[in-house]
């Protein structure tokens, strides 16, 4: 493998997705991204920029919701999808809202229509925002779109047909969007940030304790690695430059 290579997030000029399969210049450069990094950034990928500045919109205007409002969404156990205020990476709380919504096969259907079941683990949670959840849906269905498109393009980098992964994703799939926000402030109350649990890399790989404080130390600036466990996961550049990836070679 060749390790010479510049060390910067690769850029995919998509050149607004005309074509119905992608392009073999989209599809060699996926397929390098995709080996070397694992990760890349796209542009003129189709999505109009109007559509991008509402879901910020609808973002802004949930996490302006008073913390009461807020905690009426939250997620349980028996339902994952929803708000939630202290997400746990690696032990440590994180220190951030999000608020998790699945995107439906029939989003025109109620979201516990039968034939809308199978697709969420649990049932969305919808604040009372005028035009949220329209919103939300319309996004998602642009997102699986581009998705889609990328995954052909996976497919063909791999010497297979356009459509060979599309399959394991249709009629249906477990897609979800996931709104995040870090406030400057702790979204806790004092008393809830002391009582919250710490579980993280302990429950999630039976690590023992004196393990923990290595993995933590061992990364970089501090900070929390994070690992998809998606097959593809799309990122909203923030209008803020503060995503950084690490690269471990």
């Amino acid at each position: 493998m060749d390790t010479g290579h510049a060390r910067t997030v690769p850029v995919i000029d998509l050149g607004g997705r005309p074509e119905a399969v992608p392009p073999p210049s989209v599809v060699e450069a996926v397929a390098r991204a995709a080996e070397m990094f694992g990760f890349f950034q796209v542009v003129d990928h189709g999505i109009p920029d109007a559509r991008m500045e509402a879901i910020w919109a609808a973002t802004k205007a949930f996490f302006a919701l008073d913390r009461a409002t807020k905690l009426e969404l939250s997620r349980s156990k028996d339902n994952t999808r929803g708000y939630y205020d202290r997400e746990l990476t690696k032990n440590r709380r994180d220190r951030k809202e999000v608020l998790d919504i699945a995107q439906l096969a029939f989003p025109d259907l109620p979201d516990d229509h039968p034939a809308n079941g199978h697709t969420v683990d649990g049932r969305n949670r919808w604040p009372q925002l005028p035009g949220f959840r329209a919103t939300v849906n319309a996004h998602l269905a642009v997102c699986d779109r581009l998705a889609t498109w990328l995954l052909a393009a996976f497919a063909l980098g791999l010497d297979e047909a356009p459509d060979r992964l599309d399959a394991s994703y249709r009629p249906a799939h477990t897609s979800f969007l996931r709104m995040n926000h870090y406030p400057l402030e702790d979204p806790l109350p004092a008393a809830a940030a002391r009582d919250a649990t710490a579980l993280g890399v302990l429950a999630l790989t039976g690590v023992a304790d004196r393990d923990v404080d290595a993995i933590n130390n061992s990364l970089a600036f501090g900070g929390h690695d994070r690992r998809d466990f998606a097959f593809l996961t799309l990122v909203l550049a923030s209008q803020h430059d503060n995503l950084v990836a690490f690269f471990q070679f």
